[in-house]
């Protein structure tokens, strides 16, 4: 059977309040059309489907329709699992009625591990050909309890354990289930941060970690496991040079640092060798055509007008984040790069004045420009104001900041 590995939609995505359902809605499309075009019996989505935990109708309505669709290609089965983007309730509602149509929903951490376990049967032979142990994002307090006093580190360090200790056991469960069928291929799904794994800047992950908070070593995943399925970075990689565990990274740029990165799926198959008792494993990559041209230019207003000048005469539709780094400040900035754009085919999402970020970092009375810094500047800022000098106090407050954001990220509002 051959599998389809790919994660991170975010669908109901903007950028800088710009509506993308057009450029999801063609994502999704192409897709249909792989899964044919490839002959994908089973298509995998390692997690963050949606943006947010309150996704649009919109959104909805994408995320349902593509479902429904999915019926009308060779795919036989579809694996879903909930990222920390995601909220758990909202995808297990239509779990049951999903079943009848062999699309699998798994969102939250299940006490008996053996609910994670989800046996592939080819519909035509009826014979399972594979096991996926598809496990969720797991959140801190779903996997284990808190102990009085807990420190940070100690926190990280238990949490590691727990997931360790959670990845092995689905493992195992699935190992002895393989050897009651005979010799199939087991496959694990994870959504989760990887020790070393390669972020985007300004991609919303890079944030969510202080020092290794957050991070998973791949010693993680067993060698039960021929195949490892992963979501949540946005960048596509192997996982310590491992062929078989990977990343396969968003389908559509996230933010305008990600507008060069190029865009995959995964299609993998399994290849029996019967002295070893394992699997050879084939991975190719199958590269998602851009939907939407972004563009990040930066330079002073000549410069800047210049390129714009270039981006026309391409006559192609682009979306544009602008960055002035001129030395002077100049008034009219914004009407000048609007009259650029005007009649053409670009637009312009954000412009980014870093003559006036500097200003406001030297000057805190600057209190309007709060939109030129992002949020670890301010609350630096914030030190600042406050007149916190002692460097242990400033290190010791950011941490604490940083990890009541990382909390932020694993409640389902």
């Amino acid at each position: 059977m051959k599998f389809l590995h790919t994660s991170d939609w975010h669908l109901g995505k903007t950028l800088y309040g710009f509506k993308r359902y057009s450029e999801f809605q063609r994502f999704l499309d192409w897709l249909l059309k792989i899964l044919d075009k490839e002959e994908i019996d089973v298509l995998l989505v390692a997690g963050d489907i949606f943006d947010t935990t309150n996704p649009s109708h919109q959104a909805q309505g994408l995320y349902y329709q593509f479902l429904s669709q999915i019926s009308q290609t060779c795919c036989q089965h579809v694996i879903i699992i909930a990222g920390n983007h995601d909220s758990p309730s909202l995808l297990n509602a239509p779990k049951e009625l999903l079943k009848f149509l062999s699309i699998h929903v798994v969102s939250y951490s299940e006490l008996d591990r053996r609910q994670h376990l989800i046996p592939i049967v080819d519909q035509r032979t009826k014979e399972t050909k594979a096991i996926v142990c598809a496990v969720p994002y797991l959140r801190d307090q779903e996997i284990r309890v808190g102990e009085l006093g807990e420190s940070l580190s100690d926190k990280e360090i238990n949490r590691v354990k727990a997931i360790t200790q959670y990845y092995q056991d689905l493992a195992d469960l699935a190992k002895e289930e393989a050897s009651k069928i005979g010799h199939v291929p087991i496959i694990a799904m994870g959504h989760l941060f990887t020790v070393g794994g390669k972020v985007a800047e300004g991609d919303g992950v890079r944030e969510l970690y202080v020092g290794s908070m957050g991070a998973i070593k791949s010693h993680v995943f067993s060698e039960n496991f021929d195949y490892v399925a992963l979501g949540h970075l946005h960048v596509p990689q192997k996982v310590d040079k491992k062929d078989h565990v990977r990343y396969s990274g968003s389908p559509l740029p996230i933010g305008f640092h990600e507008a060069c990165q190029p865009k995959q799926a995964l299609c993998i198959e399994f290849f029996p060798q019967d002295s070893e008792n394992s699997f050879h494993v084939k991975v190719d990559e199958i590269f998602i055509p851009c939907f939407q041209i972004l563009k990040k230019i930066s330079g002073n207003e000549s410069e800047l007008l210049d390129e714009i000048d270039l981006l026309k005469k391409l006559d192609q539709s682009v979306w544009l984040e602008i960055e002035y780094t001129g030395k002077q400040e100049i008034k009219n900035l914004r009407q000048n790069l609007a009259a650029a754009v005007n009649e053409s085919k670009l637009q312009i999402c954000c412009i980014k004045n870093s003559f006036f970020k500097t200003a406001l970092i030297e000057d805190s009375c600057s209190s309007h420009l709060l939109e030129n810094l992002d949020s670890e500047e301010i609350f630096l800022k914030c030190l600042d104001v406050n007149k916190v000098q002692s460097e242990e106090d400033r290190v010791g407050l950011l941490q604490s900041y940083q990890e009541i954001i990382f909390e932020l990220e694993q409640e389902d509002h």
